[in-house]
């Protein structure tokens, strides 16, 4: 994690992040603690603590409120931007699996 933290804006974007990953980055980058971050998203400190642990799932809202809420460099902008992205096009991938088995289950019971 060290060196992560340690690497230049332009390196920055050339790592595979995940989105929980990348809001741990931002936000130890900037000197902010969990409370601090927390506090300014209006959630609690667990919450926060789940979703950069990848243990809670993120919705619209939250990106919504980070969006709103922090200034990104034009960089940090557009890796954000691509992260976000892909991490809904797997969510929508996944849940349409899902139905699939769901559909099939259905067909042949």
């Amino acid at each position: 994690m060290i060196m992560i933290l340690e690497m230049d804006e332009k390196n920055y974007n050339t790592l595979n992040l995940t989105l929980k990953q990348f809001m741990k980055i931002y936000r130890v980058k900037r000197n902010l603690t969990l409370k601090d971050m927390a506090k300014k998203l209006e959630i609690s400190i667990s919450y926060l603590s789940a979703i950069e642990n990848e243990k809670r799932e993120l919705s619209i809202n939250f990106i919504e409120s980070i969006l709103d809420k922090f200034d990104f460099l034009e960089d940090e902008k557009n890796i954000f931007e691509q992260i976000v992205t892909n991490y809904f096009k797997k969510d929508i991938i996944n849940k349409k699996k899902k139905l699939e088995e769901i559909e099939l289950k259905f067909l042949y019971k």
